[in-house]
């Protein structure tokens, strides 16, 4: 019989979350570790971990939600095990309860997205779609709680519904964005950034029409201005500039809702950008794939329609997988490949706050020397074991009374300077 358990936490962050779980009045940061959740609070040290919790399955989606009950938001959890559920915090209990979920929602004839998983949740608070397969967009009602229709941007939910699934002509979809409605009476209206049979990136609007159990998909219009082959993200802009940012490696160009028309600016340099996050209406952070962290700006002329933007860099990083804006200048930027930091934001430049250490790039070394050692017949197939933050230990096959210790050396945060392998001797 073997048991199998991990020396380490899990370090890399792919996903992250402000909302008000703990309490009504002060917000937190959810961050997802693999098959962990954590829990922090800003203080003026910087942030505080208050709770963690196992989750069975990798996490691979977080949302907030605001029931009418309940005077914190709960925080919706998707799994790669095609399990979904939410969460609260129970204040006399100190601990996270889950609210409602559900079993599974694995479709076994579908073929998983390429492009990630996505969830979002419409900003009039009726619904919430979950993208985890391809051609398929799963809807989820938010039921109201009466039956009085709400004012525009004030949401009102019971309770979570039953998923609907519903079919996408659209197979190869790289980014989705609900669109801001005018009016209570509009339907949602969801945003498509796809790559049809042709290898053409196209853009389309959809309305989802939602009665009782039936959800229908119409089939929209497709936007006539040509999309670069880059185009990777959209970004929606609330009010009084309606509309999107869509996001490529060369250009920046900005959808007008009312209009259907795009506008395009090319870029001084092209990149590849990976994430984003909303500071408010007109000013976004965006982040590339080289560490690089920019300052977006919408420009708004007559009547508070998008004029022209502007983008700055104010500095580098490691490579983000994912930006929350905190409050007041301060930016969580979570990572998978290297340390996650919390940063502040100076005119057009920034400082690095505060730093958590990510183990990953450890272990991608140690795979490396592991691996050429087999190749050469001198390593067995024992794991190497970690000693402290600097020093690791590699068993060897042609003497089994010592072990190699890999000193590792570390010049900046994200670049490894060099490293040294010298045997130790077993007592």
């Amino acid at each position: 019989m073997a048991y199998i358990a991990p020396i380490h936490k899990p370090s890399s962050v792919r996903h992250a979350l402000k909302l008000n779980l703990l309490s009504a009045e002060e917000d937190c940061l959810v961050v997802a570790k693999a098959n962990r959740l954590e829990i922090y609070s800003q203080t003026a040290d910087g942030l505080a971990l208050q709770h963690q919790k196992a989750i069975y399955g990798k996490i691979t989606m977080l949302q907030k939600l605001r029931p009418a009950l309940s005077q914190t938001d709960h925080l919706f959890v998707g799994t790669d095990r095609f399990t979904y559920f939410t969460l609260s915090w129970d204040h006399d209990t100190k601990q996270l309860k889950t609210e409602k979920s559900f079993e599974s929602v694995a479709d076994n004839a579908a073929r998983e997205s390429q492009t990630g998983e996505r969830c979002h949740v419409d900003p009039s608070g009726r619904l919430m779609t979950v993208e985890v397969y391809e051609g398929i967009i799963t809807v989820i009602p938010l039921v109201q709680r009466g039956k009085k229709r709400k004012q525009a941007g004030q949401t009102d939910i019971a309770h979570l519904g039953e998923p609907v699934p519903v079919r996408l002509s659209e197979m190869f979809v790289r980014s989705s964005a609900f669109l801001k409605p005018t009016s209570v009476d509009d339907n949602p209206k969801i945003a498509l950034l796809y790559e049809d049979t042709h290898s053409h990136i196209k853009l389309k609007v959809r309305e989802i029409k939602h009665s009782g159990d039936e959800v229908e998909l119409e089939e929209g219009e497709v936007c006539k201005a040509d999309m670069e082959l880059g185009a990777s993200h959209l970004i929606p802009v609330d009010l009084p500039s309606n509309g999107l940012i869509v996001i490529g490696e060369t250009s920046i160009g900005y959808y007008h809702d009312d209009t259907s028309e795009l506008q395009v600016e090319p870029l001084e340099e092209a990149t590849i950008f990976v994430a984003w996050e909303k500071i408010d209406s007109q000013r976004f952070i965006l982040a590339d794939d080289y560490g690089r962290l920019y300052l977006f700006m919408l420009i708004l002329g007559d009547g508070n329609r998008v004029q022209s933007w502007k983008l700055d860099v104010i500095g580098k990083t490691s490579r983000a997988s994912t930006l929350v804006y905190l409050d007041a200048g301060y930016v969580f930027v979570g990572s998978h490949q290297g340390d996650s930091q919390v940063i502040r934001i100076t005119e057009k430049s920034m400082d690095i706050v505060q730093t958590f250490s990510n183990l990953l790039l450890c272990s991608t070394l140690l795979s490396w020397i592991w691996g050429t050692g087999r190749a050469k017949g001198k390593r067995t197939n024992t794991l190497p074991v970690k000693l402290e933050s600097s020093l690791v230990a590699v068993p060897t096959r042609t003497e089994a009374s010592s072990v190699f210790a890999v000193a590792l050396d570390w010049k900046t945060l994200d670049c490894l300077e060099r490293w040294s392998i010298s045997p130790i001797s077993l007592v």
